[in-house]
């Protein structure tokens, strides 16, 4: 069984990490896994010790990432003497070492001595996702630098501030959050399922579009694009469009030809393959736009594709996503009011559909998140003179609309905020929480939290954050955000936006989410 134990690399990376931790405060409080094990503290007094507190723990090396476990002492013989730490007590109140055998939950884990412990499943969720559903995580994650042995990722290891949450209430820091990750019950998985993200501020050379908001952003390769947006409430900027290397964190301004379009805010764009897709927005004249435009990369050409009344209607302040053939538009605010309509632009037949409206469920909304998910088109949240908490889906094949009914801890209402599909999750962003009572000329209550809603199941998780205040991008709205990848990673494009104090921004955050 040892042998068994002992070869899981689980269980050897786990052992590794418990080396690393060169003090220990142990909690005195009930054991947080209800499982009737005292606290380390009574492995001292064997009259109190189920499990042995002898031989004593060896001292405790320096850090060594994936270094193997030491081999656990053999078994005394019945007929030798147990070395122990412990006071002298009757043979009846000595620690024992229970009986090898299957456990049943909720398991007993000794102390100290986890070569000897009877085997457990261990979960299948990956341990740098292993904190807790509450506001703080209850155990920090830090990366290191040296590689696994045998999967090449990443080691994590607890700091020794690691904290440890019971039923909602903090207990003191303990070696218990070490037997949380030395034997991630099911049952106990399922408590502990946040998961951790990193925002980095990306540093900016040359010549930027400067501070704005209402503006928007598409990558393209190793590229940004930025274009429209204001500095001025409601005064749109430019027509110029930006361009930032993701790489060497150059700005430059792309030299374009064209049918250039005229400069706009609440304007909103997304590419597909090479080619960039601008849609809508309000000009100079407060008056709303329809026009779409495509942007060629390879060439630096500009193109109008489409007005009038072949598509849709005339909006600002809607939401794009994009699939590998079409531009889909949902929502904004429109000439008579605010909109729940949504449309697909095929870019390889250069055609508008319209698909079928969400009907009285889904109310006209302006800031709305827009993702394309597994085949579907989900709407999140917005703004419909209240800040909405409701999310819809739209199935292409099946033309039908469905209110989806979440659980988990759900975002409180909001609009304008980031968000982005990475896989089975639509990440939401920081956002306007609390609209100003000046409209658009102020400056609202806003989020700087993060939120993934899971697609398969429709639970909400909210995000920590281990990046340090000056790689937070803090409370914001109204920004440009899109999807993009950067040193292998993929993740969300941040840039500018709207403060708590009413000044726009202009730093560029690189959200990547642990997945």
């Amino acid at each position: 069984m040892v042998a068994c134990v002992m070869s899981c690399p689980k269980l050897v990376f786990l052992v590794s990490l418990r080396l690393s931790i060169s003090s220990i405060i142990v909690a005195e409080t009930p054991n947080p896994l209800d499982d009737n094990i005292p606290s380390p503290v009574a492995c001292f007094n064997c009259s109190l010790c189920q499990y042995p507190c002898n031989p004593s723990p060896p001292a405790t090396p320096a850090y060594q990432p994936f270094a193997p476990p030491p081999s656990p002492p053999p078994p005394p013989s019945p007929s030798m003497p147990v070395p122990s730490n412990c006071p002298p007590s009757p043979p009846s109140q000595c620690c024992q070492v229970p009986p090898p055998g299957p456990p049943h939950p909720p398991p007993n884990i000794p102390y100290y001595n986890y070569g000897t412990s009877p085997p457990l499943r261990f979960s299948n969720r990956p341990l740098r996702d292993c904190t807790t559903t509450y506001k703080k995580p209850s155990l920090y994650l830090v990366l290191t630098t040296e590689p696994h042995p045998e999967t090449g990722s990443k080691a994590v290891r607890p700091q020794t501030t690691a904290m440890l949450l019971s039923k909602g209430n903090w207990v003191k820091q303990s070696c218990l959050v070490l037997v949380l990750l030395a034997y991630i019950h099911q049952s106990i998985d399922q408590r502990l399922e946040l998961f951790i993200h990193e925002y980095h501020q990306l540093g900016q050379k040359g010549t930027g579009p400067g501070a704005r908001s209402s503006h928007a952003i598409a990558v393209v390769g190793n590229k940004a694009y930025v274009f429209g947006g204001e500095f001025t409430p409601r005064v749109p900027v430019d027509n110029k469009l930006h361009v930032f290397d993701l790489e060497d964190l150059t700005w430059s301004i792309a030299d374009v030809t064209g049918e250039v379009p005229p400069p706009r805010v609440g304007v909103t764009m997304a590419a597909v393959g090479g080619i960039i897709y601008v849609f809508g927005g309000r000009d100079a004249e407060h008056k709303e736009l329809n026009e779409l435009y495509s942007f060629d990369t390879s060439t630096n050409k500009w193109a109008l594709l489409s007005s009038g009344e072949t598509g849709p209607a005339h909006r600002s302040y809607h939401s794009t996503a994009v699939d590998d053939r079409r531009v889909y538009i949902f929502g904004g605010c429109g000439v008579a009011g605010r909109l729940n309509d949504l449309w697909a632009y095929d870019v390889k037949d250069g055609q508008w559909v319209g698909f079928p409206k969400p009907g009285e469920t889904c109310p006209g909304r302006g800031g709305p998140g827009l993702v394309v998910s597994e085949g579907k088109i989900w709407v999140i949240y917005g703004f419909s003179g209240v800040e909405l908490d409701d999310v819809h889906c739209f199935d292409p094949v099946s033309g039908e609309w469905t209110l989806i009914e979440t659980t988990g801890e759900k975002p409180t209402p909001r609009s304008v905020f980031s968000t982005v599909g990475i896989g089975k999750y639509a990440f939401l962003c920081g956002g306007e929480i609390d609209p100003s009572d000046l409209g658009h000329l102020g400056a609202g209550k806003f989020s700087n939290e993060v939120f993934a809603l899971d697609t398969e199941t429709r639970i909400w998780k909210r995000w920590e954050d281990l990046a340090d205040e000056g790689h937070h991008p803090g409370p914001r709205g109204w920004c440009a955000f899109s999807a993009a990848r950067r040193e292998g990673k993929d993740g969300l494009l941040v840039y500018g936006g709207n403060s708590p104090t009413n000044d726009r921004l202009n730093d560029i955050f690189f959200f990547t989410p642990s997945l």
